[in-house]
Formats: C-alpha cells, structure tokens, sequence
C-alpha cells in the first residue's frame, strides 16, 4: 500500500531536484524515494543511532535499540 505524503522543501533543495529529475529523467518524488531507501534502507533495516541535524529536530528525540 501507498501513501501520500506532503513535503515542504527550499528553493535551493526544490532547484537542486528539479535539476536532477530532468537529467536523470525521473521524477522529484522518485528522487526522494531512493534518497529514503538509500539513508534508511527500503523496508528500514537500517537503523539511525546519532541525530546530526539541530534545526527541525524534536525537544526530547532519541533512539532506543
């Protein structure tokens, strides 16, 4: 099953896939896709132990093994 997901990106992230749609010759949501299999792998049998990013990130968030 599929679902949707609504996203909101930069000018500068929504350029750069734009840019890589039309020359990869695949779509923006593709793109995503393959960026989320390729971090997290496709069914999420990899795991993220460390949070690099400080903007955006939930008060409180850690993994649990």
């Amino acid at each position: 099953m599929s679902r949707r997901f609504q996203l909101i990106l930069s000018e500068t992230q929504y350029q750069f896939l734009s840019a890589e749609a039309n020359r990869s010759s695949v779509s923006v949501a593709e793109l995503i896709r393959r960026a989320i299999d390729g971090t997290y792998g496709p069914t999420g049998e990899k795991r993220v132990h460390f949070i690099t990013h400080t903007l955006g990130r939930r008060s409180g968030f850690r993994v649990v093994d």
